[in-house]
């Protein structure tokens, strides 16, 4: 399922219209925004690729059916 989104911005002397698609986000994106701010939360010194790495590490550990979204609660 896809949201498409129009904007308008007025605060010019011409009206802009922005069209937008939102798509519903994959299941490493999911995992990796929700995996990575337990990480930060650990260990505040940690940087963007340190998390990175260890978040791609963590889920190919993951068994296939792990990985799955569960769409109802999206």
């Amino acid at each position: 399922m896809t949201t498409t989104v129009t904007v308008v911005n007025m605060n010019s002397v011409h009206a802009h219209f922005h069209c937008f698609t939102f798509r519903p986000m994959r299941a490493y994106s999911l995992f990796f925004r929700d995996t990575q701010a337990s990480i930060k939360a650990q260990n505040h010194q940690v940087t963007f690729g340190e998390i990175s790495r260890i978040v791609a590490s963590m889920w190919e550990s993951l068994e296939p059916h792990e990985k799955e979204v569960n769409t109802t609660n999206l």
